[in-house]
């Protein structure tokens, strides 16, 4: 018997990219609510993917900012995914 169903209308021109996280000092990242060790990449985001991440300081250091494609001070901080990234998530000891 043929098949008669629909098939998933797959996008034939998708882009999608690659989210590289690294860090100064002692911390961690979390990416969308899940805690990560740095160095950290998530690959194949699609294109206009939102993405939330967090730096998480270890005990005795804080977080400063994000540097990279991205750098602010905001924290946690959301982006709409449209391009490779390059993110240092930057702590400093606070003894």
């Amino acid at each position: 018997m043929p098949f008669t169903g629909r098939l998933p209308n797959f996008e034939q021109n998708s882009v999608y990219y690659r989210v590289d996280f690294k860090k100064t000092g002692n911390g961690r990242i979390k990416v969308d609510g899940v805690l990560h060790d740095l160095p950290y990449s998530v690959t194949n985001v699609p294109a206009g993917t939102p993405m939330t991440f967090e730096g998480v300081p270890d005990s005795g250091w804080h977080f400063v900012n994000f540097t990279g494609t991205t750098s602010d001070a905001t924290n946690p901080k959301t982006i709409n995914v449209n391009g490779n990234e390059d993110i240092t998530a930057n702590f400093v000891s606070v003894r």
